[in-house]
């Protein structure tokens, strides 16, 4: 950022965040983060973080989610605080996102879906990566009630990704699976890149200062679920990484984690009830000392400029704040 919009960045940031940010918690969501920009896939490349990270690192107060927790009970939290995280478990949060973490020093919980790790695929990204890669123009979705679709264009390709997501997602999980390998089938495509973190790297992750949660093992949308299979997601994912790492874990992310239509009071139970000592959503919103501890609130901001993306950040404390 040049010598002409530093200070004006400054003081529109300040003016921002300064403004109701007292004792308010912003929490990022973040998912993949791509070694290179991919039209297709929808998620922050390497240059757009590493802009992100420095521009949290100098302008706002980044703190892991135990002490930014802790730290607004005590009425101590400092203002402008943010914290990071992470859903899913992927590769590249290990060998994109750490390398650009530690060299800021900066701290982000990771939310880790177990029964991915390692050779593992999530439905959504075998939808991703189908499209994506198929050789084919045009595709007969006819048992998915899309019809005959074209894909001869990157943003073709990008509008059937988002159609297929909606169309797929809140099926059970076996379901799903057969839905997804019936796609692939149909655009003659085999997936073969390791996009999850085995569990090497989950601990590696955990020994470089990261916080490690809970997300399940198979990412089910816990509506969908009953409560026994909703209960079983939940504490077998954290009896797993508890085993893996050698420590409790405090915190959990409901997948998708929408609020009446993704989880519900019910869930929110059963995750108290596993030991957890608090749930993250994505419901928009900021986080304040009268949050309920098992539905916090968090934020996705996909700008890519240094500006935008601290202006759209500071902004977040005003508009979320009661």
């Amino acid at each position: 950022m040049n010598r002409v919009l530093r200070p004006i960045f400054q003081q529109t940031v300040g003016a921002l965040s300064g403004h109701r940010a007292n004792n308010k918690l912003l929490v990022l969501t973040y998912h993949r983060v791509l070694a290179e920009y991919d039209p297709v896939i929808d998620e922050v490349d390497a240059v757009q973080f590493t802009r992100q990270m420095e521009t949290l690192a100098e302008y706002f107060n980044v703190v892991s989610l135990e002490d930014g927790l802790d730290q607004m009970q005590a009425g101590t939290l400092p203002s402008s605080s943010v914290c990071i995280t992470f859903d899913d478990g992927y590769r590249d949060n290990y060998d994109v996102a750490l390398p650009i973490l530690s060299a800021l020093n900066l701290p982000a919980t990771f939310f880790i879906a177990t029964g991915y790790l390692g050779d593992g695929i999530m439905w959504n990204d075998v939808v991703r990566q189908t499209i994506k890669s198929t050789s084919l123009k045009q595709l007969d979705l006819q048992e998915f009630s899309l019809g005959r679709v074209l894909i001869d264009t990157e943003q073709k390709k990008v509008e059937l990704i988002e159609k297929l997501l909606g169309h797929i997602k809140y099926h059970q999980v076996d379901h799903r699976i057969g839905m997804v390998n019936r796609l692939r089938d149909i655009a003659e495509v085999e997936i073969s890149e390791r996009l999850m973190m085995n569990e090497y790297e989950v601990k590696e992750l955990s020994r470089a200062g990261m916080e490690i949660g809970g997300h399940t093992v198979n990412h089910p949308i816990l509506t969908c679920a009953n409560d026994d299979e909703a209960r079983n997601e939940i504490v077998q994912g954290k009896l797993f990484l508890e085993k893996l790492l050698g420590k409790r874990l405090k915190f959990f992310a409901y997948p998708n984690g929408q609020a009446g239509k993704d989880y519900n009071e019910r869930h929110m139970r059963l995750v108290e009830q596993a030991g957890f000592d608090a749930a993250l959503t994505t419901n928009n919103g900021v986080i304040d000392k009268d949050s309920g501890a098992f539905d916090l609130p968090r934020i996705c901001i996909d700008h890519t400029t240094k500006f935008k993306f601290g202006v759209s950040l500071a902004r977040g404390y005003v508009q979320y704040a009661n």
